[in-house]
């Protein structure tokens, strides 16, 4: 991944410039905001020439990690790749 947008506390933006194929080019961004004393972030994972079924894999992984990430920050403990259940 190459930085493209750094802004503390606020915003990260990659591009990713080598990876799985379908991956390169694309930008992924992670904007974190605060309301009310507690922290949101909301990730982009933008520029994907076509819908196939490693994009859906990848739009499903990209959930679950922002959940594990979730549970790692309010519980203490997120969820390992290989701890997961489908």
């Amino acid at each position: 991944m190459k930085i493209e947008e750094l802004i503390a506390n606020e915003k990260v933006v990659w591009q990713c410039i080598d990876s799985d194929a379908e991956w390169i080019g694309t930008i992924i961004s992670f904007d974190i905001q605060e309301k009310n004393g507690k922290s949101f972030i909301t990730l982009r994972h933008m520029n994907w020439k076509e819908v196939t079924p490693f994009y859906r894999s990848c739009n499903y992984n990209w959930a679950f990690f922002l959940y594990s990430l979730k549970c790692y920050c309010e519980d203490g403990e997120g969820i390992p790749y290989h701890k997961r259940k489908f």
